[in-house]
């Protein structure tokens, strides 16, 4: 006689994760406009996303948009065309819970290449959504003017490999997740039409929020390069890098001129100048702490596997290193404290964890 089989089946796992990632992320997301906006006194400095909110509502009214992120825009329409703040508001809720649930599945998918335990596979998943650096050591009395939690500064002047405050980034996680795995798996293929597929990628990533490409991009050129050239395919190695970088550089042009020389939306930076650690000094104390907690599960998993590391993480490390140069080194003047140029290394860091991640399991 068949006796029912009442395991858990492998699928389940996933599931469940991302039904736990899409309530918890919900719950997230409706706090933030909960304490921030829709509270009498509204005293409270959470997130950038309720004024992201107001910045729909606004576009809205003018029916134009800003050129460097499609949020504003995907906002409006899937609201059905709304000017009221708070339907705007529960469409972001909705939206922002859906991507990160979306990055939760990517997060499987990718692990699931290197592992045969699904169940672990789908704790891990959900673990790396919202793994955050340890409390910084200083305190609201030592530094009154910046963002606190409970007297400690959460993650400001860390590298968070997640972050919950900015809308722009979580719409261009996915995407920046599989942008990073299809090039890198295919960096030695053969056939034009997987480097066509790159630079759509890049291109869908950028217009979503283009500090990822200004790290990744010239890394994956760079790699495409260096293996054709290996090869003595030289003519190979131009018409591939040209096949990503075109559609990106082309978007990016696009994006840097209607934000910054044709723009009367918005208050944005006149240039850009080198400033050593202007940025992160501001937020941060002590910057090689603040790196070291931002980056120690990576550092801990290389130091005990470095002969283990693959062409993922060397790539990864490399976008990480270029990212974190660049919020090192160059600030918007005079917009510096809203350190745009940090976000690049946000998203590679969480690339870093997911793929370290993907080791252990392997």
């Amino acid at each position: 006689m068949h006796t029912p089989n009442h395991r858990l089946s492998p699928t389940t796992g996933m599931y469940s994760g991302f039904l736990i990632t899409l309530a918890i992320s919900f719950l997230i997301f409706y706090c933030t406009f909960q304490f921030q906006v829709w509270q009498p006194l509204q005293k409270y400095t959470l997130s950038d996303l309720p004024a992201h909110t107001q910045f729909v509502l606004n576009f809205s009214q003018h029916s134009t948009f800003p050129a460097y992120t499609l949020w504003y825009r995907l906002v409006h329409i899937l609201s059905g065309f709304s000017l009221n703040y708070n339907s705007l508001a529960f469409t972001s809720i909705f939206l922002l819970s859906a991507l990160v649930s979306v990055k939760y599945l990517l997060n499987y998918w990718i692990l699931n290449e290197s592992a045969g335990n699904k169940i672990l596979v789908a704790i891990i998943s959900l673990i790396l959504i919202f793994v955050m650096p340890i409390l910084t050591y200083f305190t609201q009395a030592s530094h009154p003017s910046l963002y606190v939690a409970n007297r400690f500064h959460v993650y400001l002047g860390n590298i968070a490999p997640n972050q919950w405050h900015n809308a722009t980034l979580i719409l261009a996680m996915p995407l920046n997740l599989i942008w990073f795995h299809y090039s890198v798996k295919h960096l030695d293929a053969k056939k034009l039409h997987y480097f066509l597929t790159m630079g759509v990628f890049g291109a869908l990533s950028i217009l979503c929020k283009p500090s990822y490409a200004l790290a990744f991009l010239p890394i994956i050129c760079s790699a495409i390069l260096v293996i054709n050239i290996k090869s003595k395919q030289y003519l190979t190695a131009v018409l591939k890098s040209i096949l990503i970088a075109i559609p990106a550089l082309l978007i990016l042009t696009y994006q840097w001129y209607f934000t910054f020389i044709n723009n009367e939306l918005f208050e944005h930076a006149q240039k850009t100048v080198i400033a050593p650690f202007k940025v992160w000094g501001y937020y941060s104390p002590n910057l090689f702490i603040s790196l070291l907690i931002s980056i120690m599960f990576p550092l801990l998993v290389l130091a005990f596997y470095y002969k283990k590391i693959d062409r993922y993480l060397i790539i990864a490390w490399l976008t990480f290193f270029v990212a974190l140069t660049i919020f090192s080194l160059v600030a918007e003047y005079p917009l510096f404290k809203s350190g745009n140029y940090r976000w690049s290394s946000i998203a590679a860091n969480y690339i870093l964890f997911l793929f370290y991640a993907r080791l252990l399991l392997q």
